[in-house]
């Protein structure tokens, strides 16, 4: 069977009327393919419509054996047994034990309180859930998002051993450079890519590229079609004025005279007219160049405010713990210091305590050890980026975190973080996780006090790919120091992560 899944001509347009997919044509293979594009752009969407989930407007899915989902999102267990969720039903226990094997979980006790799991343990079980259908397709939307290391390496596990084919809706570049193929949804329309990642990526540089020289071209056409316009009318106003010197001077009868003064008005008009014609046609094909140009994720942005002496002690902590209902968080207290600019990665599995260290660093006493501040601004950005609250348009909320900043300036940064013209107007609680975190991040680093020690909880979750390189490239720029919880291999390297911290075992 060559394909398990084909798409063809298949649309999806929104309640309100607006197309969100557009006659996209997929054949699915055997074997690991990569689904990516901007948050928005329909990822979620098109992984309903490929499993039956939601009905395309046009077109058609072709499905060749089961098709099974796993939604990107799914209410935490308050109640029940893993056993629950994971809904084996009539299944032997032979099968049972072969799916908690495929997704890192042999030995699980399925009586455990499903409460008690943590949020890698939860998304797996509900991955070994489909695993027990035994579908022919399997369909993920960010299945690593939240996931600690050992949950993310049983999820990339899987999907390199599953017998048929997957497509992953993701932005985790270490799962990504595990896939055969790309496919890339942008702007409603589908285009795969039959190389992996490392491909993909020379391809769009390869675009961005011609891209650019695209706009460039088409920026000099239009400058040199303006001097053209701008040197010809000259030359009309010469020939305009040495006529009227020559009919001052007499001998030209009027009649002549003025048939000449008609013949060099149209001749004008006529010249203007193919000038501005000329000048119009070069203005459209730039505009056309620029629009097909894709977004600089970059964020030049200019921190030098933020910058930290290398010496300053900005933390010193000895000894903390926080005390627990019959028990410390920590089974041995926990020292360290922040000196000068670090950049810092904590590290610690699930329910290890890194909210809690944020907490403390936040203003939090403990109840055990000393904790000595000597930053004296921290800011914390976590998941959902508490900061921005949800009332308001982002550029109200801006004007409200930075108010004796110039419009302009915050304007312009909001723009960096790729909130431009109207976007800026966009009503703080319609945004999505990922420009929830942009923006965050972009009111943090707006403040007229701008904090010394930035403490970021997981700040790669929900980001597109454009948008963690947004968000990278901000941090970059940022002087002081930074303190982060991540499981993105990738963006911690390119934040320039200099150190771990590791917390204790939870007592």
């Amino acid at each position: 069977m060559p394909h398990s899944l084909v798409a063809e001509g298949v649309s999806f347009v929104l309640p309100d009327g607006t197309p969100l997919l557009e006659s996209v044509d997929l054949s699915l293979p055997r074997g690991f393919t990569a689904l990516v594009g901007p948050n928005g752009s329909g990822k979620s969407t098109l992984l309903a419509v490929l499993s039956g989930r939601a009905r395309p407007s046009r077109g058609r899915v072709v499905r060749n054996g089961p098709v099974a989902l796993l939604p990107q999102e799914a209410a935490p267990a308050r109640a029940g047994a893993a056993r629950d969720l994971l809904d084996a039903g009539e299944a032997p226990a032979w099968r049972v034990d072969r799916a908690l094997r495929s997704v890192g979980l042999s030995g699980l006790d399925l009586a455990r309180a499903a409460a008690t799991l943590s949020g890698g343990e939860t998304t797996r079980l509900r991955l070994a859930r489909l695993l027990l259908g035994e579908p022919e397709t399997l369909l993920l939307d960010e299945p690593t998002n939240h996931l600690d290391g050992e949950a993310r390496r049983a999820v990339h596990d899987l999907v390199l051993s599953f017998r048929g084919a997957v497509l992953v809706a993701t932005h985790d570049r270490a799962l990504l450079a595990l896939a055969g193929r790309v496919a890339e949804l942008h702007g409603g329309r589908l285009r795969t890519f039959g190389g992996g990642w490392g491909e993909f990526v020379e391809a769009r540089r390869a675009e961005r590229e011609a891209a650019e020289r695209a706009v460039l071209s088409a920026g000099q056409e239009l400058a040199a079609v303006r001097r053209a316009a701008r040197e010809a009318a000259e030359r009309q106003a010469h020939r305009t004025a040495r006529g009227r010197r020559d009919a001052a001077r007499g001998g030209t009868p009027k009649i002549v005279t003025g048939a000449m003064k008609r013949s060099a008005q149209v001749s004008a008009g006529r010249l203007k007219g193919v000038h501005e014609t000329r000048v119009e046609a070069a203005r459209a094909a730039l505009d056309r160049a620029r629009a097909a140009a894709p977004d600089d994720p970059s964020v030049a942005v200019d921190l030098e405010a933020t910058r930290v002496p290398a010496r300053k002690r900005l933390v010193d902590a000895e000894g903390i713990n926080v005390r627990l209902p019959g028990e410390w968080l920590w089974t041995s207290p926990l020292s360290f210091a922040i000196v000068g600019p670090e950049r810092i990665r904590l590290r610690g599995a699930n329910g290890a305590g890194k909210s809690t260290l944020f907490a403390l660093l936040a203003g939090r006493p403990p109840d055990a050890g000393a904790l000595r501040l000597g930053a004296a601004r921290v800011a914390l950005l976590d998941q959902d980026a508490a900061v921005l609250g949800l009332d308001g348009t982002l550029a109200e909320t801006l004007r409200r975190l930075a108010p004796t900043r110039h419009e302009h300036e915050r304007r312009l940064l909001l723009g960096r973080f790729g909130f431009v013209q109207n976007a800026a107007e966009k009503p703080v609680a319609a945004l999505s996780g990922g420009e929830r975190i942009r923006a965050g991040l972009a009111a943090l680093l707006a403040s007229e006090q701008a904090p010394e020690l930035l403490l970021l909880d997981e700040p790669s979750n929900h980001l597109d790919l454009p948008g963690l390189e947004a968000v990278a490239s901000a941090l970059r720029s940022y002087r002081g120091a930074l303190l982060l919880v991540t499981h993105d291999e990738a963006f911690a390297r390119d934040v320039q992560v200099e150190r771990e911290l590791t917390l204790p075992p939870r007592g």
